[in-house]
């Protein structure tokens, strides 16, 4: 290890000799020059441009939205586009590092739009991402609140709403895919009167019987089953 260091430092060093002696004296005017077979070897350092915004603000659906995507570059001309965006926005770049997302979005949901920059020391391709939130899925009228291990959900209006890890299907909404908004799992006006959230399942009291949903591994479901549930099911 020691011998190959020691090597890598001798060539470093030869190099930099090389250049050294290149840099040569002008006869006539006694300045110091640089040859251009120096240029052309050390070239000035690439510096390809940088997204500085990885995510955007929230937008809410059917409500103006304005703001601005981030790309630093220290090379001019910078060159940007934007694809993916939900309907009802645009993207506008101002000529220097700043892109206008503006509009009014029609679409609700997390959205990962794709960001392309260029500059003459090279060129990037970056994923943003953009939240559009339905405020008519906004619960009210909450009545309780439970917490479990990486997932929570609220009892309204007489249904069940969740939202967080959703790896066992302890959201109860037939899939088993995470959601950083409240999903529904038992519909508003079923009955519902009270919900437990446990690590990785969820219960709730309808209409007097219990309906559970999330894993099921040590029968915690309570339907005679070890099979783990994405939607509620009958436990009393």
């Amino acid at each position: 290890m020691q011998q190959g260091n020691a090597l890598k430092n001798a060539q470093f060093a030869g190099v930099i000799s090389w250049a050294v002696l290149g840099i040569q004296q002008w006869p006539f005017t006694g300045a110091w020059v640089v040859p251009i077979w120096l240029l052309i070897a050390f070239p000035a350092f690439a510096s390809p441009p940088i997204l500085v915004t990885p995510a955007l603000p929230n937008a809410k659906l059917n409500v103006t939205y304005s703001a601005s995507a981030l790309v630093g570059s220290s090379q001019s001309p910078l060159n940007v586009s934007v694809t993916g965006l939900p309907a009802g926005l645009v993207a506008t770049h101002n000529g220097s590092g700043s892109v206008s997302i503006t509009g009014t979005p029609t679409q609700s949901g997390v959205f990962s739009f794709s960001l392309n920059a260029d500059n003459p020391d090279g060129s990037i391709s970056r994923t943003v991402i953009l939240k559009v939130l339905d405020q008519s899925t906004f619960a009210s009228n909450v009545t309780a609140l439970s917490s479990g291990g990486q997932h929570a959900c609220a009892l309204v209006n007489g249904g069940v709403q969740c939202w967080g890890d959703n790896s066992s299907g302890q959201l109860g909404n037939g899939t088993l895919i995470s959601s950083p908004t409240p999903v529904q799992a038992i519909a508003i006006g079923s009955g519902v009167t009270a919900i437990s959230a446990g690590s990785t399942h969820t219960c709730a009291l309808v209409g007097g019987a219990v309906q559970c949903w999330g894993e099921n591994t040590y029968g915690q479901l309570g339907n005679g089953t070890n099979i783990s549930s994405p939607i509620p099911v009958q436990s009393i």
